[in-house]
């Protein structure tokens, strides 16, 4: 197997995993853009770019443009870490089934990729020789062994919540207009943090749960963040 070369696949695409990293890993993206102009590519696809970098667009949005300029590319190169990642398999896949090289980015060479068979619950792919049972994504709310409130709050706000629902401060500021709206009380951002987390103190004394907890954190963290956020618009 020939590793690819600019010559014969003018236009890439990067592919790795996002969710769940710092920075939703854009500094390896950044690295992997950079390593691929020192091999002689010019034309790489780099999902960091898409909508001029903003993290606050909903997921489907940003998959949708993904998927399209796979389409359009002439090689997929895999970062590290893509096997664990929902969208960049799916990237793969269909790059797959379509003829598209998909390649790894230390090397260039292709990396076999076979869908065996699938299920409501799970994907089987073959990766070279080796086949890798994708176990069942776990849901949204699985908590890590071990991990404290605090942490767990974090990994929420900080996650794919806040690439669902945009940074606290707009998504909350949305929200205190229509309240403003309603009720004919001017209320702020801020004031919808405070809001919910009495109502999570008045669930918890209802009926103690872990959940409520965690929410309250969160939306403290929430708090945190849209002060931090109009201080920096002063």
């Amino acid at each position: 197997m020939e590793p690819i070369r600019p010559a014969t696949h003018k236009k890439v695409y990067l592919s790795g995993p996002m969710t769940g990293y710092t920075d939703y890993n854009y500094p390896a993206f950044q690295d992997a853009e950079d390593k691929l102009k020192q091999k002689g590519f010019t034309n790489i696809c780099n999902p960091i770019h898409n909508f001029e970098g903003r993290i606050d667009m909903p997921r489907h949005e940003y998959m949708r443009v993904d998927l399209s300029n796979v389409l359009r590319c002439d090689a997929v190169v895999v970062l590290p870490g893509w096997e664990d990642s929902i969208g960049a398999r799916a990237e793969v896949l269909i790059a797959q089934e379509i003829d598209i090289p998909v390649v790894e980015l230390d090397t260039l060479l292709p990396v076999s990729v076979k869908v065996v068979t699938s299920t409501p619950t799970s994907t089987f792919i073959a990766i070279a020789s080796k086949t890798v049972t994708k176990a069942p994504t776990p849901p949204s709310n699985a908590v890590p062994a071990n991990e404290s409130i605090l942490a767990e709050a974090e990994r929420l706000v900080g996650g794919d919540r806040k690439r669902d629902y945009a940074h606290p401060f707009l998504n909350f500021a949305r929200i205190a207009d229509l309240w403003s709206s309603r009720f004919g009380v001017e209320f702020s951002a801020l004031d919808v943090a405070d809001a919910q987390i009495l109502v999570k103190m008045a669930r918890q004394q209802a009926t103690p749960k872990r959940d409520n907890l965690v929410d309250i954190a969160g939306y403290a963290l929430c708090a945190q963040m849209i002060a931090e956020y109009e201080d920096e618009q002063k």
